[in-house]
């Protein structure tokens, strides 16, 4: 089993959100070092790509998400992080309202309307 954590960032009705792979989009994430608490590892990818300290908040039990990847079972555990107002990353801020379940990687499709009630 693997445990990807995920960190995801509000502002003004957005979430922020990077390209992953094949013009799909995604919220921070990783797979946490060893030794390292989820919220943690969230906060950890959230500053590599933000490129500015961020905060764990708040763990969002109830959008965590299992699913196949290969012969691999994976937990996504999400984090709601918070970063400075004045950070302007790479990534993009997005009305999760305006995605569909294409445009965005597993497992925020799953979770994705669940997303826009947070933002």
């Amino acid at each position: 089993m693997i445990e990807l954590c995920g960190g995801l960032l509000f502002r003004d009705g957005k979430v922020l959100m990077f390209e992953e792979e094949e013009d799909k989009l995604s919220v921070p994430q990783t797979e946490g070092e060893h030794g390292e608490l989820s919220a943690d590892a969230a906060e950890r990818i959230s500053e590599e790509l933000t490129g500015c300290e961020c905060e764990t908040y708040k763990y969002r039990g109830g959008l965590k998400a299992t699913f196949e990847d290969g012969d691999e079972t994976v937990v996504w555990q999400p984090f709601v992080v918070e970063a400075p107002e004045e950070a302007e990353p790479d990534g993009q801020w997005v009305d999760p309202e305006e995605l569909d379940e294409d445009d965005v990687v597993e497992p925020l499709d799953q979770v994705l309307e669940d997303v826009a009630d947070l933002a």
